[in-house]
């Protein structure tokens, strides 16, 4: 296994331990690990920090393992919401942004993308904008795996998400405060990720919705000003 990432695994995982974690039983991983069986080599996209676990976990199959740890970096190109006639400029900064996040060979095109809670930390535009990006990546097979939160708090900041089994994610909440949850729907989800269809989704206990997503290739034009 190959593994491309801004952060050491071993440092993540270490401060993880120490933290402590719970873990549940993933009712979509199943099916996505076994996607991965086979003789060819896949491409994995982790948007979170880099874990250990996750790490070992994947150097079992053949494949490539890219890290992203996405809403780390996306912190320092946020500024203040925009006025309304300030859209089109904010489409087309998002989109810069993401192209710079995101800096893949234009040819990669990757067999699973990993967004865990995500999506909940992020606006709108914010989604669309990420969601066209991966798309620049994607074939008609692709995955791509996020958690939906279903109540009204979230933690403040993203859970650090690894993977212990192929039916296990242990999961750490870095901070005890909370903000409000944008309790994305799937219409509002579907509209907001061009290019990707929901696949399967499953309501969880722990107050999570998981949804796997299948990328289509289907995209529509940017909305207009």
């Amino acid at each position: 296994m190959e593994l491309t990432s801004p952060w050491t695994a071993e440092q993540s995982w270490r401060t993880a331990r120490a933290k402590g974690s719970r873990e549940y039983h993933s009712l979509a991983l199943p099916g996505l690990v076994a996607r991965l069986d086979g003789e060819r080599k896949f491409r994995v996209l982790d948007l979170g920090p880099a874990h250990g676990l996750t790490v070992e976990f994947f150097s079992r199959f053949s494949c490539k393992l890219y890290i992203a740890d996405l809403y780390r970096t996306l912190q320092s190109y946020r500024i203040e919401p925009v006025d309304d006639e300030e859209e089109d400029e904010e489409d087309d900064r998002l989109s810069k942004i993401f192209s710079e996040l995101l800096p893949y060979d234009p040819y990669t095109r990757f067999d699973l993308v990993l967004a865990w809670d995500l999506l909940n930390y992020l606006e709108p535009r914010e989604i669309e904008a990420l969601s066209r990006r991966l798309g620049r990546f994607s074939h008609a097979a692709t995955r791509l795996f996020a958690m939906i939160a279903i109540h009204q708090e979230i933690p403040a900041r993203p859970c650090g998400f690894k993977i212990r089994d192929s039916e296990t994610l242990e999961y750490d909440t870095v901070t005890p405060e909370t903000r409000s949850a944008p309790r994305y729907k799937e219409p509002t989800l579907r509209r907001l990720m061009p290019g990707f269809e929901v696949g399967s989704t499953c309501v969880l206990r722990n107050g999570l919705q998981e949804y796997v997503f299948i990328f289509s290739g289907l995209t529509t034009p940017r909305r207009a000003g």
